[in-house]
């Protein structure tokens, strides 16, 4: 049996470098084989390195999304490019994204894809609200209510 520990939205540009490395060796001493993270993991300056930290630290598996955090202060393409060659820097870090179904066990495997609110539920036509991706991912960016839609959706 696989000992999994799951993490998500830990937003590790939040914290300190001190908070990031005691977050780091507490995963460390965690008595599981694996890691999955699902998103949220830092800005996009953040994400590569925090991520290659953290599989130094753990010294196994670390399967990832991105979430819509993970682009902020950049683009989709540019930060899904860096995610490309991540494996280049730790042989334990995998992107689900671009990698396909995982094997874990004989009977399972894992599979990823990023993700964030794509206008198709909820009340995208009536919301006052404007999320900060709107502000902050070059895809999204300062465009008007349909296109920003059509964006949306299209992702």
């Amino acid at each position: 049996m696989v000992k999994t520990a799951w993490l998500t939205d830990i937003h590790l540009d939040a914290v300190t470098s001190p908070q990031r490395l005691a977050f780091y060796e507490t995963l460390a001493q965690a008595e599981t084989d694996v890691f999955f993270i699902s998103g949220d993991i830092a800005n996009s300056m953040l994400v590569e390195p925090c991520l290659v930290d953290l599989a130094q630290a753990v010294q196994r598996p670390v399967y990832f999304v991105l979430g819509n955090h993970d682009y902020y202060g950049s683009s989709i393409a540019k930060v899904r490019e860096k995610m490309a060659d991540i494996r280049q820097q730790s042989a334990w870090l995998t992107y689900l994204s671009q990698t396909g179904p995982q094997k874990l066990t004989e009977q399972t495997a894992l599979v990823g894809h990023d993700g964030w609110g794509d206008a198709r539920l909820g009340n995208y036509e009536t919301s006052g609200v404007l999320l900060n991706d709107y502000r902050l991912i070059e895809e999204l960016s300062y465009l008007d209510f349909d296109t920003r839609r059509e964006r949306l959706n299209a992702l």
